[in-house]
């Protein structure tokens, strides 16, 4: 018999990890003896929905080592799933976004000196 519960409740019950006791695998088990079974079939959303919150929460905090961890976990309990491609290819971007501003800037070549007046063209 399976408990009913919400999305928050599945959130707090590890939707993702670990990998063999999550709302997904719970899920998944329970519609490999019923596939027509709704509230399983509910029960995995729910699953993927509060992966994908912790996925966003981890990306809110910059810890991309989590996200990563949680997107991998989710695309290795439901491999072809695109919505969980599409949430990896987020994380890779928002932490080259993330990287950008910490990259040092190259230092502008010099300005060359006019040798007969001494200054450089661009304070003439």
């Amino acid at each position: 018999m399976m408990v009913r519960v919400g999305f928050w409740q599945a959130v707090e019950m590890n939707p993702v990890e670990p990998q063999d006791q999550s709302v997904i695998a719970y899920a998944k088990r329970a519609l490999v003896l019923d596939p027509n079974d709704a509230y399983a079939k509910q029960l995995l959303e729910l699953g993927v929905q509060g992966g994908k919150y912790q996925v966003e929460q981890a990306i809110k905090s910059k810890d991309f080592v989590s996200a990563h961890r949680v997107a991998n976990a989710m695309a290795q309990l439901l491999p072809g799933r695109n919505d969980i491609a599409e949430r990896q290819k987020d994380i890779a971007d928002y932490e080259a976004a993330d990287a950008k501003p910490h990259r040092p800037k190259p230092t502008p070549a010099p300005t060359p000196i006019n040798q007969r007046s001494g200054l450089s063209p661009a304070l003439r």
